[in-house]
């Protein structure tokens, strides 16, 4: 499902479909996931939210998502295809995984991940030496 640096990896594709079918039905709202640049982006449908009505928040290595929805008022709509239903999304993310953007552009609501492994944490190249005095060849 997703083929990104910044979500789990395809070796964990059943945990993560187990996870995102278990949201909700109708996958409201809309959205895409995308990798560009070495950054993973979600861009959600958000037209007539404002951003007091949104959230998003990065807790250890879940992402949520959540819209306010607003209140019924008086127009007597004819069809109203527009929702502004309250909505609460989740990801799993990565270890080191972080938000390096999050916008709310012309109702769509656009979050930029990464990925950054502290230094410490990363694979370091041993140098090799020789030393006669440590290796016995008798």
């Amino acid at each position: 499902m997703f083929n990104s640096s910044i979500f789990w990896t395809p070796s964990d594709l059943e945990m993560l479909v187990q996870r995102y079918e278990s949201l909700d039905a109708k996958q409201f709202p809309p959205h895409n996931v995308y990798d560009k640049d070495g950054f993973t982006y979600l861009e959600f449908s958000c037209a007539g939210y404002s951003p007091d009505q949104l959230s998003v928040i990065l807790d250890n290595e879940t992402l949520t998502i959540e819209g306010k929805g607003v209140h019924e008022d008086s127009t007597k709509y004819i069809y109203k295809g527009i929702s502004q239903r309250s909505f609460k999304r989740k990801f799993t993310l990565k270890p080191h995984g972080y938000v390096a953007e999050c916008a709310l552009n012309n109702g769509i609501l656009m979050i930029k991940l990464g990925v950054e492994v502290p230094e410490e944490l990363k694979p370091k190249k041993i140098a090799i030496t020789t030393n006669d005095k440590l290796v016995s060849y008798s």
